[in-house]
């Protein structure tokens, strides 16, 4: 190959107008150097190419006889340096340099590709080493959980969803460039990747630990940021998010409690200070209602997940914060559909009733589909608008089970009965709800069910009176209702497509029995009870079927019992 052409210039920083003029600098660059540049990499690409599993060729052994005085054996670089002084054969010497080049040039050629071993940052862009597995964790955010979060249709490019999927992509990634907050970003989603490969398994408990480590350093970056700064920014807001999302998805309740209220708490004070839910924060990008709905929706998962109270004031902060928002939508915001079922006698409070007021307006608009076909812009503010109502309507269901959860520690009697009824009429109506119109399931695991079915079954055998009691008669509808949200919740642990984990049937038999000892004999007679709570008639004439299997049961189990009883 020819040498490339060499162009000589009087040309440096000082000499900048000299002749040859720039242009023909780069040009030569660009014409000789380039390609010239482009076959020595390809050459050496070529070199370095190794057959994978050819045996290497072996290396003569140096005649026994010949003595090397010298370093001992044991060190290894005297004895694979040559050295002249060392009265050896030239011969052998030459030889023994020829291969210890050969080794050298093969160690510093890689043979082979090592899979799931590379650098999937290579530029170091982000402010931690993303690896191969790091790499995976942020593409189940973008490719599994954002679609999930946002019901996404990735064949449809005008999905409601998009623009705010767009945003929360563009946001996490952005916090990618902070250390802090990017060992939050990758520790949530950890533990969320350990859920649906199960925690379990060697790959779950590893991801487990991955997301302890990464939340415990995150925490620690906070809190240098926070000993550092005289002024907290939004960036910094985003932080404590991230911690909390990620604590939330730990199921940490006490860190998740502290993180949510340390955030509503620098929210607050933004407000306090003047600013408006409107503002534009320059240095995230986002408006402060943008924001505000990625907080509520954390603080509507921890609410509804760990059943503990939410971060924001549901009763007085929210509303008064999102007034300006509630205004704007007012003119645009369809009108509510038709409620033709009354409330069964057992929702005897004005909170009550107007929470499941609230859930059976939200639902029948979703179902309904009252966004399709509005403008991009109107129809994400009634998706905000549904967004702001049930975190009004279930952090207020959530606020009520806790309240009374404490009363029943000291109350006896009819008192204790009725703030058991309250408990689970609540969680049962947060459970129904979040099945109506969140996305519960990823890759086959419902990872934001959190435990209210566990808290629910201990609460109903607790809450359970002899047949014909005055409790029992009293609150008999409320347990028929409850028994069903379980059991439907049930059936649908038990299909294979979205978990192996079954439950063992509990809340169907309690059902069956529940229905039989009211006298309810049809399905149609069930579905005038279950409609005075929170009840989707979409899906009546389907369960029908379902009732009539579930009641088949019941029956060979009383045939059973009573076969047991004559022998």
């Amino acid at each position: 190959m020819e040498a490339p052409a060499v162009l000589w210039v009087n040309y440096d920083a000082q000499n900048m107008k000299t002749l040859p003029h720039r242009h023909r600098v780069f040009s030569h660059i660009q014409n000789n150097y380039r390609s010239w540049e482009r076959q020595e990499k390809n050459k050496a690409l070529r070199a370095s190419v190794k057959i994978p599993g050819r045996l290497k060729q072996p290396q003569p052994q140096p005649p026994p006889s010949v003595h090397r005085p010298g370093p001992s054996e044991d060190n290894a670089v005297g004895d694979n340096v040559p050295r002249a002084e060392q009265g050896t054969d030239p011969n052998d010497e030459n030889r023994r340099l020829m291969l210890l080049q050969e080794e050298r040039q093969l160690q510093t050629l890689s043979p082979v590709t090592v899979l799931n071993k590379g650098n999937s940052d290579p530029f170091s862009a982000s402010a931690v080493p993303i690896t191969v597995e790091e790499n995976r964790i942020v593409t189940f955010y973008r490719d599994i959980l954002i679609p999930a979060t946002w019901r996404l249709d990735v064949k449809s490019k005008d999905n409601l969803a998009n623009a705010r999927a767009k945003v929360d992509w563009r946001v996490c990634s952005t916090g990618l460039l902070d250390k802090g907050t990017a060992l939050a970003f990758i520790g949530s989603n950890a533990a969320l990747v350990a859920m649906c490969t199960g925690a379990d398994t060697s790959q779950g408990r590893s991801l487990v630990q991955k997301s302890l480590v990464y939340r415990a350093k995150s925490t620690a970056a906070l809190r240098q940021k926070l000993a550092g700064i005289s002024k907290v920014d939004p960036w910094i807001w985003w932080h404590i998010f991230m911690i909390w999302t990620a604590e939330i998805a730990a199921e940490n309740v006490e860190a998740a409690q502290m993180h949510g209220k340390m955030l509503s708490k620098f929210v607050d004070q933004h407000f306090e200070q003047g600013r408006g839910l409107f503002d534009k924060l320059d240095e995230i990008g986002l408006t402060m209602i943008e924001l505000l709905f990625f907080f509520l929706y954390a603080d509507l998962n921890m609410s509804t997940q760990l059943l503990t109270p939410p971060a924001f004031d549901v009763h007085e902060w929210l509303p008064k914060a999102f007034a300006p928002f509630l205004r704007a939508i007012e003119p645009i915001l369809p009108p509510a559909p038709l409620d033709f079922y009354a409330f069964d006698p057992t929702i005897d409070s004005d909170e009550m009733t107007a929470c499941i007021r609230l859930c059976r307006e939200i639902c029948a608009r979703w179902r309904r589909r009252w966004s399709d076909g509005l403008p991009a812009n109107v129809a994400t503010m009634l998706l905000g608008w549904g967004q702001y109502s049930w975190g009004i309507a279930l952090g207020t269901l959530v606020n009520r089970y806790c309240r009374f959860k404490q009363l029943a520690e000291t109350d006896s009697g009819p008192e204790l009965d009725y703030d058991y009824a309250q408990q689970y009429i609540s969680i049962s109506a947060v459970k129904w709800s979040r099945a109506l119109t969140f996305q519960n399931d990823v890759c086959g695991k419902n990872i934001w069910a959190g435990n209210v079915l566990e808290t629910l079954r201990p609460l109903l055998v607790k809450s359970e009176r002899p047949r014909d009691s005055p409790a029992w008669r009293k609150w008999k509808n409320a347990r028929l209702w409850a028994f069903y949200v379980g059991a439907i919740y049930e059936q649908r642990r038990q299909q294979p497509a979205l978990s192996s984990e079954l439950f063992d049937g509990w809340f169907h038999e309690q059902f069956a029995r529940q229905a039989h000892d009211m006298g309810l004999l049809t399905w149609e007679d069930t579905v005038d009870i279950l409609s005075g709570f929170l009840f989707d008639s979409s899906v009546s004439q389907t369960q029908g079927f379902w009732f009539q299997d579930t009641m088949k049961l019941q029956a060979e189990s009383l045939l059973a019992g009573v076969s047991e009883t004559v022998n």
